[in-house]
């Protein structure tokens, strides 16, 4: 999956590459560098809409600096299933300790005929 920007967001097959990677500057200094690569999750994952088997595109967020009472890195969660698409998603705000997580709850495929 690609997005307008050329970015890839997921990858059923690229397990070893990093995919995604940016630095953020503040002025000149060096704020956070944020990198996403493909990770298989063993176990199912449950959601209010069902079970299933996904893959995860993993976030990986490290800042240039620890702040004290915050993980460095943090860790964000992009889970698909097969024939789904994205089941969980997790972020943060950058200077927060608050992870915002979204669930999906219900889905609809309509038959192909």
């Amino acid at each position: 999956m690609v997005n307008d920007k050329g970015n890839i967001l997921f990858s059923e097959c690229n397990f070893t590459d990093t995919l995604y990677s940016e630095t953020v500057y503040y002025g000149e200094d060096e704020f956070y560098t944020l990198s996403y690569f493909m990770q298989s999750v063993g176990d199912p994952i449950t959601v209010p809409a069902g079970t299933f088997d996904v893959l995860n595109y993993k976030g990986v967020l490290t800042m240039s600096e620890d702040t004290p009472g915050m993980e460095n890195p943090r860790y964000l969660n992009n889970y698909y299933a097969d024939g789904i698409g994205k089941i969980v998603t997790t972020n943060s705000y950058v200077h927060a300790q608050r992870f915002i997580e979204k669930r999906l709850i219900r889905y609809h495929i309509e038959e192909q005929e």
